[in-house]
């Protein structure tokens, strides 16, 4: 249960940052979404959720560079 609730956290968290850098909320909420099911099925559950809140921060980042806005 509270890794369910550190996932809709994490998505939360990517989407104000995103409205904050003026992107998309919902393409962002979507791939934060896509990130944490893809977390799912690596076997230690906090370690998901590290994993799962990396790799959002570095796809944000690395958006960020290749479009250089």
């Amino acid at each position: 249960m509270l890794e369910i609730f550190l996932y809709i956290v994490l998505v939360a968290v990517l989407i104000k940052i995103a409205l904050v850098d003026n992107r998309s909320p919902f393409l962002w909420g979507a791939i934060a979404v896509g990130v944490c099911a893809a977390t799912l099925y690596i076997p230690l559950p906090h370690l998901r959720v590290l994993i799962a809140g990396v790799l959002c921060i570095l796809v944000m980042t690395g958006a960020k560079i290749v479009l250089r806005q």
